[in-house]
């Protein structure tokens, strides 16, 4: 079994179901209306991922027209009726793909595209390809439904517009002493191979240019363009994931390409002039556009042609997995550069999926005064929501960093918390006194923790300040919210993306199977009970019939600190039942009693555990759950294990036999939480649902315990249109499922030929409700 938490090279597929549309970037064109004036005025639209490419459309302007298709509506799925020469057509969305609108448009005469939304989204989307998109010369553009709609109110008046290309302008106002745009080449910039991960084709790791700094990814079905001022003169890209795939970004692609991931490659600078410079110091300036996966990004520089380098700078590390950057420009200090007359610099990309594009490269004179609190590094609450019950003191940490040229007085690290209502609960102060100009100090937590006395929403802010006026005020504070609650642990505030494991995790044959779920610390168990398991899954209507275990198990410590819960150190106390029935939605809370027909799971003080959702598979078959990626746990994880008290986040298992499987408490990473929760309470208190049907004295097992074939009798009350039965083992992987109509008074054999010594669940499931009995099956 290939375990890959640590190089997770292709370790989990992302399902595009519920993830915003747009990937992070905004709106490339605006169109603005001239009349009639009741519409006159500014839209955003996105130009599709077909035909024209965004260099190539300066601006189009012209008159609207709705089309009319063959069967009289809006959708342009067929043939389109009417004239449309010299006009921009308006396409209503749906039942056919975006390309075979546009081309059926195109073919009507029309010089440009506009596809009307219908689904009332609130984020734009880049339009993918389809049938008959290669053959596509007109521009095509989509706008939001409440936008498109306001427009064809105002067809029966003469609407015109023009779309415009939105240009990115840099407001940089520093002094620049270097300026490298890429405008038709390298100009200079030399690149090297080092490695591919099959050990050859090394040569093929190397950045190539791209005249209108275009990214194609097939694992994200379009292409992308870098925002920087001069993309349309080109840019420099390493593609990753088609360096990999060869553009099949699935399992039959994955490591077919001329140099599969993980790749070293460098892009290098010609040597730079700093000789008729007096600046105090200098920083490294770029445009980029890159997808992490899990790459890694540096860059480092010399003082002397490139015979030594100095220092290296790790980039991009507060990019979760699958994050798209396109912030405008990227700052990078140079430390010791104040003194040297030449400067070379050198990325270096060890690529592990998607792309790293880089443009208008710029060295700069370093801003004296300028400090921050780094994003990628600061310590959170273990939990997103917690129980009042549950509550334990809320230590803090964050790095800081001078990236600045001068040393900065007086400098303080201030943590405060306010309340829903605004007020201040908690107002702490670090001293760090001077911090010389380019340092970074790491790891150094405050000496007093925030415990909560009250429910309710709560707001923290880390803000660095000294006694100097700071250039870049912006990177000064970093925030986080969490809930505390009556019940409810969680890890998150809702699902933001579908997650489950690329096939490359599971031999070929083997099951897919695989555990997701979360660690929970419990300080004040006793007296408390599980009361609920809540989750979500990714693609429900998909995985219909298939069903998941809900186990809870205890871990009372990560006793050789290897950072994951070994079946030794794991006691399972729970588990149930869950069969997904196709009607739940993707990303919507699901939450069912637990167990629902054993006895409550009496907690413990000072008890870590783990609430897993399990999917036994019995093929290549897999089931999706759900993630947020809005909370980084790396900073508070850290902080925990450093004061002694480590706590953990998610909880990844994957292996073909799942019930030998341990838990990496790395999942997909820190910064990736799965949403598994429960709530917790005294027993004594009833649950205000409805109450389930016990069917348990409706059926019977004979005989049990059993060496050989048992039977199951019914005895039902009533007679049931449809009955399930299902056989669990232990860990609860399905056994044997069958389904049966028109029952009441019936026996049906179970079969017990494959079954091995030890204690399984048998439960039937009515229209009246459900039941369990154990069955214990001896060695004959």
């Amino acid at each position: 079994m290939k375990k890959l938490y640590n190089n997770f090279l292709k370790t989990c597929t992302v399902i595009l179901a519920f993830l915003i549309p747009s990937m992070g970037i905004s709106q490339n064109f605006t169109l603005t209306v001239d009349m009639p004036g009741s519409v006159a005025g500014s839209y955003d639209v996105q130009l599709a991922g077909f035909g024209p490419t965004l260099c190539s459309v300066d601006a189009l302007s012209g008159s609207f027209d709705i089309i009319v298709d063959g069967a009289g509506g809006t959708l342009a799925c067929d043939e389109v009726t009417n004239d449309l020469s010299g006009k921009i057509a308006i396409i209503d969305r749906g039942a056919c793909n975006f390309s075979l609108k546009v081309i059926h448009a195109q073919e009507a005469g029309a010089i440009g595209v506009l596809v009307v939304d219908q689904s009332g989204a609130t984020s734009l989307i880049t339009m993918a390809a389809g049938d008959r998109a290669d053959e596509i010369t007109i521009p095509s553009f989509f706008i939001l439904q409440n936008d498109g709609d306001l427009l064809k109110s105002a067809l029966a008046d003469s609407v015109t517009g023009t779309f415009s290309r939105n240009d990115y302008v840099d407001e940089f106002s520093g002094d620049v002493v270097y300026y490298e745009d890429f405008g038709n080449g390298f100009n200079g910039w030399t690149t090297q191979g080092g490695f591919c991960s099959n050990g050859v084709g090394a040569e093929n790791a190397v950045w190539v240019y791209e005249p209108e700094g275009t990214i194609e990814s097939a694992c994200f079905g379009r292409s992308f363009n870098i925002v920087s001022p001069t993309r349309c003169n080109g840019a420099l890209v390493f593609n990753s994931g088609f360096n990999d795939n060869n553009g099949a970004c699935d399992d039959s692609g994955f490591g077919t390409g001329a140099c599969p991931a993980p790749q070293v490659t460098e892009l290098t600078s010609p040597v730079i002039d700093l000789s008729m410079s007096d600046a105090v110091s200098y920083s490294l300036r770029f445009h980029q556009l890159t997808a992490q996966f899990q790459s890694l990004y540096l860059a480092t520089w010399s003082f002397d042609g490139g015979n030594t380098w100095e220092d290296t700078t790790s980039l991009n590390e507060e990019l979760a997995v699958y994050d798209l950057n396109a912030n405008p420009a990227i700052s990078i200090p140079l430390p010791g550069s104040g003194s040297a007359d030449s400067l070379v610099v050198r990325f270096l990309y060890q690529g592990n999926y998607y792309f790293w594009g880089i443009d208008d490269v710029q060295i700069v004179a370093q801003e004296a005064n300028n400090l921050r609190v780094n994003s990628n590094f600061f310590a959170i609450p273990n939990n997103a929501q917690v129980p009042l019950s549950q509550v334990e003191p809320i230590p803090f940490l964050a790095d800081i960093e001078n990236v600045g040229a001068l040393t900065q007085p007086n400098t303080q690290l201030n943590v405060a918390i306010v309340d829903q209502s605004n007020t201040l609960v908690f107002d702490e102060y670090l001293p760090y006194g001077n911090v010389p100009g380019n340092t970074l100090i790491e790891n150094v937590p405050f000496g007093t923790a925030f415990e909560p006395v009250d429910t309710g929403n709560y707001v923290g802010t880390y803000r660095i300040f000294s006694d100097s006026m700071d250039f870049d005020p912006s990177n000064n504070t970093q925030s986080f919210g969490f809930r505390v609650t009556e019940t409810l642990f969680a890890k998150e505030f809702g699902a933001t993306r579908s997650i489950l494991p690329s096939a490359a995790n599971w031999d070929p044959g083997e099951p897919h199977s695989w555990a997701y779920g979360n660690y929970y610390y419990v300080p004040n168990g006793s007296g408390n009970v599980i009361r609920t398991i809540q989750f979500a899954l990714g693609d429900p209507a998909g995985n219909a019939g298939e069903s998941i275990a809900i186990s809870v198990y205890e871990w009372p410590e990560d006793a050789n600190n290897d950072f994951t819960a070994d079946r030794s150190e794991l006691t399972q106390v729970a588990f149930d039942i869950y069969t997904i029935s196709g009607q739940e939605q993707a990303g919507q809370i699901i939450e069912v009693d637990y167990p629902q027909f054993d006895d409550p799971v009496q907690l413990k003080d000072n008890m870590g555990y783990i609430v897993a959702l399990e999917y036994y598979a019995a093929d290549e078959t897999t089931v999706a759950f759900t993630a947020s990626e809005n909370f980084d746990y790396n900073a508070s994880v850290f902080l925990s294990g450093i004061q002694g008290t480590p706590r953990f986040t998610g909880m990844l298992a994957i292996e073909g036999d799942l019930a030998s499987a341990s838990f990496s408490s790395l999942g997909f990473g820190r910064d990736i939480v799965p949403v598994v929760r429960m709530t917790v309470g005294p027993e004594e208190v009833t649950s205000t649902k409805e109450p389930k049907i016990d069917l348990n004295n409706q059926f019977a097992l004979y005989p049990n315990p059993t060496k050989g074939p048992t039977q199951l009798q019914f005895n039902l009350a009533d007679i049931a249109p449809e009955v399930q039965i299902e056989m669990f083992d232990i860990s609860g992987r399905l056994k044997w499922f069958t389904q049966l109509d028109n029952v009441r008074r019936d026996i049906v054999r179970i079969p017990t030929e494959d079954l091995v010594q030890g204690s399984y669940t048998i439960r039937i499931t009515t229209d009246k409700g459900v039941g369990t009995k154990k069955l214990l099956f001896l060695e004959p």
